[in-house]
């Protein structure tokens, strides 16, 4: 028989962060009827199947793609069942040169020669099966359930060094020493040297355990009990085309969909027993109405991936779109309420795909997608390294970084912020944003306005929030310390009705200002005087003061003018104070005559005289936005249209 010989074009790229990178091309001359796109093995190997028009229905050949680059074909491997349904074929990679495909209720095992192994493990004595094996090891896992006996059966097997077929455990399991009777679905995992398994009932049994249709019972098996009953927890309204579960040292983390309302939940589950007990919780991780829709996605896909040693990547599919939500279950406790949750997230046309859903593995951090196009398999890879959520300083991990951090020894008079976050931004209701100097075991605000133009723009690209800062007032003093305070929901996520949290952990975004600073020329006189007024307001107030009641109101005046400023206040000293008839109000109006000095040895602000007049100028003229003499019950009724004046004598 003449068969047409596949077309093979192979690119390869370097990969960049956040990108996505054609790695593989197949053109196989209009003859490909389905692919099988399984996995990768440890040391980073891809293993793809090809099912071919024309061909015998138990044969399929696949395809080896090393990490040098180089490709292996293993051709027409004939699956030993002439009656088995070829869609179900399930090629696998087994650690760390073999290969595994389980077609209904059978597997064979080859080596990359394509020399079989073995083409007999089945689970004779089960009636439903389930096949499950970790891509990072060298096992696999069966389970089936026996309808007549009723119980659940699992056997984990492994590849000896001479690749023979070898046992690790098996167990013949039942509910509290009784038979489970009519199981309808059930999913296994192999979570490192422990079996996890869900499954539901007919609820034509009635149970105690099972209330609704859409619950689950969940369970976890110790391979080394010697105990044969489960000892389950129920999962409520449970979807199987998405849950998935991995370990982490003694713990065990779980994601999957309900099945009601599309939320998507977080498990924990803790202190296994070698009597299978174990401790377990659940969380709401995002609510998914009405904005993505899990119903195109085929019943048999996997829309929920482990990504090795770090969580979960969840795909999803709205408006003909593919979307990725990534969740660091490692790193992140998503079950601390003071945390919101956060997921990483990548959005991807799949207008020209016919793939959606089950087109994906994940190797290390990268993932490597199917698309098919006509005639073609095109296989894309993305770096998800800048994308997953982690901790941080901030307490916030909606936000990848800030500038300034505190790393950055940045200039005095630096006049502009920003944040970039994980996912891309739209604007909110603008809230404030505060900027305190940590002075003296004291915080002191420099300048608070709301996240609106001109002080917040987004960046193009939508990732991240600028902040201008309008004065140079703010950060106006070298070797100082600051901090940023942001209210909640200062911007939301561009694609999706989620709100970022804002930065309230005190000192939690922390600023600095270097040592060094170059002084401008000074000026030829050793002190300033300058004058400034009070409002009609404050005018009236400080009228009504007796004579103890005045002298404190200077005394404090003094005080917190050199916290705004800020300054020592041992450079500020009260010359005069006089009435003075204002036009425009036609009111007698408070003048204050204020010297500034020299910076003495120990000043902890070591400008000029003239550089303090200029800041506490440009602080009292501010109509923009709130600072420390705005907030003051000394200094608020400074009159901002006269400024700070200086005075010829």
């Amino acid at each position: 028989m003449n068969r047409p010989v596949p077309i093979v074009l192979l690119i390869f790229v370097v990969l960049l962060p956040c990108s996505s990178n054609i790695i593989a091309t197949y053109y196989e001359n209009d003859t490909v009827h389905d692919n099988y796109f399984k996995g990768v093995y440890a040391d980073g190997t891809i293993l793809i199947g090809v099912r071919f028009k024309g061909y015998p229905n138990n044969t399929i050949s696949l395809r080896l793609i090393y990490p040098n680059g180089t490709l292996n074909f293993i051709n027409n491997v004939t699956i030993p069942c002439n009656t088995c349904d070829p869609t179900k074929y399930n090629p696998s990679p087994l650690n760390p040169n073999y290969i595994i495909i389980w077609y209904e209720k059978s597997g064979m095992i080859m080596d990359w020669t394509g020399n079989i192994i073995t083409s007999k493990i089945t689970q004779s004595k089960c009636d439903k099966f389930e096949f499950v094996m970790n891509e990072r090891s060298d096992r696999f896992l069966i389970a089936g359930y026996n309808e007549t006996s009723q119980n659940i059966l699992f056997a984990e097997y492994f590849i000896n060094n001479d690749g023979t077929i070898g046992i690790k455990a098996q167990k013949n399991l039942t509910f509290n020493g009784v038979g489970i009777k009519n199981i309808i679905e059930f999913k296994i995992f192999l979570l490192g040297d422990i079996w996890g398994i869900i499954y539901k009932v007919d609820l034509e049994e009635k149970s105690e355990y099972i209330y609704n249709k859409k619950d689950a019972f969940f369970s976890l098996i110790h391979n080394e009990s010697q105990n044969r009953n489960l000892n389950p927890s129920i999962i409520k309204d449970i979807s199987f085309i998405g849950v998935s579960c991995i370990s982490n040292d003694i713990n065990y983390t779980c994601i999957y969909v309900t099945s009601y309302n599309n939320t998507l939940k977080l498990i924990d589950i803790n202190n296994l027993t070698l009597n299978n007990t174990f401790n377990m919780r659940s969380i709401d991780l995002f609510p998914f109405i009405n904005i993505y829709k899990f119903e195109s996605i085929s019943s048999t896909a996997n829309i929920i991936h482990i990504i090795p040693e770090i969580g979960f990547l969840v795909e999803v599919v709205s408006n003909a779109k593919t979307k990725y939500l990534i969740f660091n279950t490692a790193e992140i406790d998503y079950f601390d309420t003071t945390i919101k949750s956060a997921s990483g997230e990548i959005i991807i046309n799949n207008n020209d795909n016919d793939y959606i859903g089950d087109n994906l593995f994940i190797s290390n951090t990268t993932v490597i997608r199917a698309i098919k196009r006509d005639k073609s398999f095109t296989y894309e890879s993305t770096d998800l390294t800048t994308i997953i959520p982690k901790n941080n300083l901030l307490n916030n991990i909606h936000i990848k970084q800030v500038y300034p951090s505190e790393n950055d020894l940045i200039e005095i008079y630096t006049d502009k912020m920003n944040m970039t976050f994980l996912n891309p931004i739209d604007p909110t209701i603008p809230v404030y944003i505060s900027i305190y100097h940590y002075h003296n075991y004291e915080d002191i605000l420099r300048q608070k306005f709301l996240c609106t133009m001109p002080f917040c723009t987004i960046s193009e690209d939508s990732y991240s929030l600028i902040i201008n800062l309008s004065s140079n007032v703010t950060f106006n003093i070298p070797n100082a310390s600051y901090y940023v305070e942001i209210e909640d929901n200062f911007v939301e996520y561009k694609y999706e009705i989620e709100t970022v949290p804002g930065i309230k952990k005190p000192k939690s975004w922390n600023i600095y200002t270097a040592s060094e600073y170059k002084h401008p020329e000074k000026d030829n006189n050793d002190f300033i005087i300058g004058i400034l007024r009070l409002n009609p307001e404050g005018t009236q107030e400080f009228s009504k003061l007796d004579k103890n009641g005045r002298n404190e109101f200077f005394k404090f005046m003094k005080i917190d003018l050199s916290k705004g400023i800020p300054v020592d206040d041992s450079r500020i000293y009260k010359v005069d104070d006089i009435y003075e008839h204002d036009i425009v109000t036609d009111s007698e109006l408070l003048l204050i005559s204020y010297r500034i000095d020299l910076p003495g040895e120990n000043c902890f602000n070591k400008k000029s005289a003239k550089e303090i007049y200029d800041d506490l100028n440009s602080l009292i003229r501010n109509d923009k936005f709130i600072t420390y003499l705005d907030t003051s019950n000394y200094t608020k009724n400074i009159d901002k249209g006269y400024g700070f004046q200086r005075s010829c004598k």
